[in-house]
């Protein structure tokens, strides 16, 4: 009971980093309870004051809930679902939830996300103005990289995210996102540095911040990138 309690606080305070404030629950049946068809009045759903929100909330509740990758599902403490406004000017799209994500239930935290805010900052941007989201949603263990069979159960969710979130450019960081995103097998290292096109949305493919922390050379690499996607969104690059 404890460790169920323990996963809705977690599971919880994920939800309230996404912005979401309403998750669907199961009403109790009244006292007068029947089988006869409902009238058209109780038919009727309550109105919803954000409806994006309240669609994020939804498809949340399904990702919380999915288990058609049952290793990720044993072993996660919670899912990740993603964090930022609706309509962002970017959405940064990470592999998968590391360790430290999977304990807060946000993603970009740990080492990583240190550095992930540094370039950030370095952008003359904050995580609140973007959206942050990983490729899969559950942590893999040990941290292993995810398969291409765990990306394929995961790609619906993130399709259906980023069409809820609409955000006006992307950001996919390392192999993995760009893949999934993409439905490619190249690598990184071919993606980078040119445009793509994702549902119409200008894309920019660069490396991932775990990657960027044991080789730290090609920093420079992810500047470029960097500096790419602020053109293309038509901003200042700092320091130009």
């Amino acid at each position: 009971m404890a460790d169920l309690a323990r996963q809705l606080a977690f599971h919880l305070t994920a939800l309230r980093a996404a912005g979401i404030d309403w998750v669907p629950v199961a009403p109790a049946p009244p006292d007068d309870f029947s089988l006869a068809e409902p009238s058209a009045t109780d038919a009727e759903e309550p109105a919803v004051a954000n409806p994006g929100r309240h669609a994020l909330a939804l498809l949340a509740n399904e990702v919380a809930n999915c288990g058609q990758c049952a290793e990720l599902f044993a072993t996660r403490t919670q899912p990740v679902f993603g964090s930022g406004p609706l309509s962002p000017h970017v959405l940064f799209l990470g592999q998968a939830p590391a360790s430290a994500d999977d304990t807060c239930g946000e993603p970009f935290t740990g080492g990583a996300g240190q550095l992930f805010d540094r370039i950030l900052s370095a952008m003359g941007l904050t995580r609140d103005e973007v959206y942050l989201a990983q490729a899969i949603k559950c942590r893999p263990p040990k941290d292993r990289p995810p398969t291409a069979a765990e990306c394929d159960n995961c790609r619906p969710f993130l399709l259906k995210q980023i069409e809820l979130v609409n955000p006006k450019f992307i950001c996919c960081l390392g192999t993995v996102a760009a893949r999934t995103l993409l439905g490619t097998t190249r690598a990184i290292t071919e993606l980078r540095g040119t445009l793509h096109t994702f549902a119409g949305r200008p894309v920019v493919c660069t490396l991932s911040p775990e990657y960027l922390l044991t080789t730290p050379a090609a920093k420079k690499e992810c500047w470029e990138d960097m500096k790419l996607l602020l053109r293309t969104m038509g901003r200042t690059v700092p320091g130009a």
